[in-house]
């Protein structure tokens, strides 16, 4: 059984299949996105139950994504 669904926004590929690794090894259902815009549009259309993203990253940082996700789905974590 999934214990929840984690979409995973990060610019480096590595950071991000080092994530998804060990969330889908914890029961977790896991997407990854590595463009923010991309993201953005991925909570628009799909539920999340913990967004994790990447403080830095090219065309917008982190805590404006945040912001944005959070616009869309205020419960997302």
């Amino acid at each position: 059984m999934k214990k929840g669904r984690v979409l995973v926004i990060d610019d480096d590929p590595a950071m991000l299949d080092a994530c998804a690794e060990t969330l889908i090894y914890y029961g977790y259902d896991v997407l990854l996105r590595e463009d923010p815009r991309l993201g953005i549009s991925t909570v628009q259309q799909e539920t999340f139950d913990v967004v994790l993203l990447d403080l830095k990253m090219p065309g917008m940082n982190g805590l404006d994504l945040l912001r944005e996700i959070r616009s869309v789905d205020s419960k997302v974590l």
